[in-house]
This record gives structure tokens, C-alpha cells and sequence, in this order.
């Protein structure tokens, strides 16, 4: 199975000053940081029967600025798109696509929701 968590650490990690992590991030980390899960993985077969990978993804960029929050989910996602046709950590990215954009004001800090699905060879 691809990991396609190191795909979205690469192309984000450095707007957070490397403070990007998988599924939750400690109490004790400071304001701005990004946490994406992988909620669902599956394979699909091509007409050529070349296996490829959708992967849907859930990002939270979380600031105690609202403005701050808004401005990296903006990057973040422009980022995630433009990687379409890159090769990344030995993972083709063929598609990635917005499903949805949200936002939650969680424990006195602005959470900024993105929901994309990343198909990958």
C-alpha cells in the first residue's frame, strides 16, 4: 500500500516549519501546525488493468488566527493541485481533486477542514 502521507508532508511541511503530522498532533505544539489522515485507500483497475490508487485525504490547518489558518489552507491546497504530474517520494501523482472546504473553532484555535481525493499510479 502507498503511503501517501509522505506525499503530503513533502509538499507542506515547510509551510509549518516542518510541524506536519499524521493523524494528531501533541498538546504541547505550537500554533500553526497541519495534521492530514488518510480515511480512505483503494485500488482501481485502468481499462489496461494497471493498478492505480485513490486516496481520499482529510487536512486540518490549525492557527489561533483566523486570517493565518485561512492563508495556509489556501497554500496548502494550491500546493496539493499543482503536484498533479510531479513524481514525489517514488509516488506518481496522476489527479488531485477538492471535494470539500470546512472549518471548526476547536479548544481557542481556528481549524481550517480540507477534504481532497489524490488518485496515484
Amino acid at each position: 500500500m502507498i503511503n501517501i502521507g509522505k506525499v503530503i508532508y513533502n509538499r507542506t511541511h515547510d509551510l509549518v516549519d516542518g510541524k506536519c503530522y499524521p493523524l494528531v498532533a501533541d498538546l504541547t505544539t505550537k500554533y500553526p501546525f497541519i495534521i492530514y489522515e488518510k480515511t480512505t485507500s483503494f485500488p482501481t483497475e485502468s481499462k489496461d488493468s494497471y493498478c492505480q490508487y485513490i486516496h481520499n485525504i482529510t487536512i486540518r490547518i490549525v492557527d489561533d488566527k483566523y486570517d493565518k489558518a485561512v492563508a495556509l489552507s489556501e497554500e496548502c491546497l494550491t500546493r496539493l493541485v499543482e503536484s498533479e504530474g510531479m513524481i514525489i517520494e517514488d509516488i506518481e501523482i496522476l489527479e488531485v481533486t477538492l471535494d470539500s472546504i470546512s472549518e471548526e473553532y476547536i479548544d481557542n484555535a481556528f481549524v481550517q477542514i480540507i477534504n481532497i481525493e489524490i488518485k496515484t499510479n
